[in-house]
């Protein structure tokens, strides 16, 4: 049972500790990935379910157009998804907005005696835990890639890769997709693909698209 709900939830992510994006600094980038697997890999207790599995698409217009009547600002974990891999997020705070705007769009719509509303309540709770994590989480992803950098300068002929043994992030964090419905149009096949590319690392875990994100302009070029 669904119903429209006139109050707007009180969440708000604090505004202490931003990571902004600095060039050749990953730390704005490997954040947010941190907190959004945290969120998009947590199991619900006792279930073989995701918690955020309800909030992977927003409703389909066509079966529930009073939702879009509710929110006006729709937004799911694939369009939070696409951005963290299109790099749009220039500030930490964005992509927290993000977050809060999707747990806040399920509290406004989801009556409090659903299960949506419930699991809105534990992924807000769940993010907040994360983000408090994600700093020292962070370094030390960061302290390991450091170390493995120097070993590799120390033996140049050493096979390279992760020094944990573990695949790389974007080997380790398969894409979200919801199994359960119709099969992938040709427009998300291509933004699922832009994604895999996009995100794909070398065995140092360095972008290997990074080089190719901006076109170079044309006094470069010329010179």
């Amino acid at each position: 049972m669904k119903r429209k709900r006139t109050e707007m939830s009180e969440t708000s992510p604090s505004t202490d500790a931003r990571p902004k994006r600095r060039r050749n600094d990953t730390t704005l980038l490997d954040t947010i990935q941190f907190i959004f697997d945290c969120l998009r890999n947590q199991r619900k207790q006792d279930e073989d379910v995701y918690l955020c599995e309800a909030f992977l698409r927003v409703p389909k217009k066509r079966s529930e157009p009073q939702y879009f009547e509710v929110v006006s600002k729709p937004i799911d974990m694939l369009k939070i998804q696409q951005k963290i891999k299109t790099d749009q997020y220039d500030e930490l705070e964005e992509f927290c907005a993000d977050i809060q705007l999707l747990v806040d769009n399920a509290k406004l719509y989801y009556a409090k005696s659903t299960e949506e509303f419930k699991d809105a309540c534990d992924l807000w709770k769940l993010f907040e835990e994360s983000r408090a994590r994600a700093p020292d989480e962070v370094k030390e992803k960061q302290k390991q890639k450091q170390q493995q950098i120097d070993d590799d300068e120390k033996f140049p002929g050493k096979k390279k890769g992760s020094s944990s043994g573990r695949p790389s992030r974007g080997a380790s964090a398969p894409l979200i997709r919801d199994d359960s419905g119709p099969a992938m149009d040709e427009a998300s096949a291509i933004k699922e693909l832009f994604g895999c590319i996009v995100t794909a690392r070398d065995a140092d875990d360095r972008l290997l698209s990074y080089v190719f994100r901006v076109l170079p302009s044309e006094e470069v070029t010329l010179q």
